[in-house]
């Protein structure tokens, strides 16, 4: 049966697309390897160090039930459990001074995004924002 209501599906702007913008990213250099954070720990993913690598959600990595308050998720012991297992994960691939970004987008055109610069070796020592997603940029070795 044909229906009387006209639709259209048009693109939005994605979280990904955001972060390449205010980053400078280019996927097609390299590829792209995207997981959630907890999933990422979970799983026995292979790491390619010549892509980019996005961790969706790593602000709530190892939470499993509703947290309220800021405070509550700063010290929950296990995010704080899963940031380590995170951290000793990457090093594994990744020498300790890769750089890992934390990237929030903002939500207002005039407002810019919250980007962080850091160590892998200093994950389990910093501030990882709630709504943050994290980047790591491609291992690249020049010839």
């Amino acid at each position: 049966n044909k229906s009387d209501i006209e639709l259209e599906v048009i693109p939005g702007i994605s979280s990904l697309d955001s972060l390449c913008c205010d980053l400078k990213v280019d996927l097609s250099m390299g590829g792209m390897q995207a997981y959630e954070a907890t999933d990422f720990l979970k799983e026995d993913h292979v790491i390619n160090k010549s892509s980019h690598i996005i961790l969706w959600q790593i602000g709530v990595i190892g939470i499993t039930e509703i947290i309220y308050e800021e405070s509550h998720l700063s010290n929950n012991i296990n995010r704080k459990k899963a940031i380590k297992h995170l951290k000793n994960k990457l090093l594994k691939t990744y020498s300790s001074e890769h750089v890992i970004i934390l990237y929030v987008a903002s939500m207002y055109p005039t407002v810019p995004a919250t980007i962080s610069r850091e160590k892998i070796s200093n994950l389990d020592e910093i501030d990882i924002p709630r709504l943050a997603t994290a980047y790591i940029p491609p291992d690249i070795i020049h010839r």
